[in-house]
């Protein structure tokens, strides 16, 4: 890994601007087991998001919005088929736009 390469961290991307190592120092590239703390990132990403290189931004960008548009419709899927709380209910249904919730209240 090397400073300016474009990568695709799970359903974001960039640009690795600078990277520092275990014991503080800036470094130019990063080889296999190498631990490195990485600037370039959007967003931050999930633990266990897979980490690569690709060769340009296009393509990034390109995997990027495929993940998330794979992720969109998982979360909407699961907002319709399984039984979620009502935090999550309400959330979604922000991002979302207007949904039903069925309630059977006993009383």
């Amino acid at each position: 890994l090397k400073v300016g390469d474009v990568f695709v961290c799970g359903a974001d991307f960039g640009r690795v601007r600078s990277m520092t190592d275990s014991s503080g120092d800036r470094t130019d590239s990063a080889t296999p087991a190498l631990a490195v703390e990485i600037t370039g990132f959007n967003t931050l990403p999930m633990a266990g998001d897979d980490f690569f290189v690709v060769e340009s931004e296009a393509q990034a960008r390109q995997v990027a919005t495929s993940r998330q548009d794979k992720k969109k419709a998982k979360e909407e899927r699961s907002l319709l088929t399984g039984p979620i709380s009502l935090e999550d209910f309400a959330r979604r249904a922000n991002n979302m736009g207007a949904l039903e919730l069925n309630v059977i209240l006993k009383a």
